[in-house]
């Protein structure tokens, strides 16, 4: 919705890409457009999602100090891996074009 006109817009998901899956009610993004024309959708910032739910991968042999991975489940309603070290209820900062976690907040 356009915070000053309050027009919505209809947005097809092609168009939005990997941005859908973490996009939230609330977050600001910019929508570029050409004569009439949605090109893109740019967020605003990095993508912020609490941790609701871990999983390490248990599988994994070898050098004891290496740093497992896991599986973590976001607010956004996604799983994405992620480094042993993030807990539930850990917030992360995602980078909305690679879907990679960039920290923890």
């Amino acid at each position: 919705m356009d915070d000053e006109t309050f027009e919505e817009y209809v947005v097809d998901g092609a168009i939005l890409g990997r941005i859908a899956d973490y996009l939230k009610q609330g977050d600001k993004v910019d929508l570029v457009s050409y004569t009439g024309r949605l090109l893109e959708v740019e967020v605003k910032a990095d993508m912020v999602d609490e941790l609701l739910e871990k999983r390490l991968d248990q599988n994994r042999r070898g050098n004891a100090f290496a740093l497992r991975s896991g599986m973590y489940f976001l607010t956004s309603g996604i799983w994405r891996p992620g480094p042993d070290y993030l807990e539930v209820g850990d917030k992360v900062s995602t980078h909305p074009k690679t879907g990679k976690t960039l920290r923890r907040l």
